[in-house]
């Protein structure tokens, strides 16, 4: 277990541990995704104009779900930033997850990162996007900003969410950024605290089948981070978390 990062020491201290960890979440927890663990490669797999094989990172709760180096992309590479160990995401470099399908539906879903980068100019750092580059998409990026913003719109090319935080998440601190949906209502949280008020839409029909980290993915690499480090834990749920999940969440590490 790590605690936070201590750039909110009094949230640190309203929000006590104990025995919480993410799996605390529940069944709706998709996967507590250690993306720094290489686990394996696959054999014989060699990608265009490279000569290493597909590295994969694993869940640590379930091994049929991970993450893998996309084939029109590059890998991220493993480093340490101010002792907390990140994948660094260069021009280009993306990870697919693999084995599960997109959280964005109406029952609610939710998504926490840890990033550290700095204003890249429309960088992505998590995506749900239709991969034969059709309209549909979901997108957690800077927004060419310090801030957060998120972008959804439907098959019908309709925007239905495009909102931006008020709180800096891009100033090459480390920060901790949640984004939960139930279906209507969209929540930006940053560093365990809610940012701004809830963005409310009708939900229209969404079409997605591909998740991605660095950048989104239609037929190729879209809005890919540059100099980004995406840390250690990647949470995924389907269903939306509580104010004090994501403040527990945060104070996790």
């Amino acid at each position: 277990m790590r605690s936070g990062l201590g750039n909110n020491f009094d949230q640190l201290l309203r929000v006590p541990l104990g025995a919480w960890s993410p799996n605390s979440i529940g069944a709706a927890l998709v996967g507590e995704f250690d993306i720094l663990q290489k686990v394996y490669k696959d054999a014989g797999t060699t990608l265009s104009a490279d000569t290493e094989n597909v590295y994969r990172w694993t869940s640590l709760n379930d091994p049929a779900v991970y993450w893998e180096r996309s084939v029109t992309g590059d890998q991220p590479t493993l480093q340490t930033v101010s002792g907390f160990k990140a994948c660094f995401f260069a021009s280009n470099d993306i990870l697919l997850l693999n084995g599960h399908a997109p959280l964005w539906n109406a029952s609610g879903s939710s998504v926490a990162f840890w990033v550290r980068a700095g204003a890249a100019g429309g960088g992505t750092f998590y995506a749900e996007s239709d991969n034969a580059g059709t309209s549909p998409w979901l997108t957690i990026r800077d927004g060419s900003t310090t801030k957060v913003n998120v972008f959804h719109r439907d098959d019908s090319v309709a925007t239905q969410i495009n909102a931006t935080s008020t709180a800096d998440a891009f100033n090459s601190s480390w920060h901790h950024v949640c984004v939960t949906d139930s279906g209507g209502v969209c929540k930006t949280y940053i560093d365990g605290a809610l940012d701004n008020t809830a963005t409310t839409y009708t939900k229209g029909t969404t079409t997605l089948d591909t998740v991605s980290l660095g950048s989104s993915f239609r037929s190729a690499a879209i809005g890919v981070s540059s100099n980004a480090y995406i840390g250690r834990r990647v949470v995924l749920a389907s269903r939306v978390l509580t104010a004090t999940e994501v403040a527990l969440l945060y104070a996790y590490g």
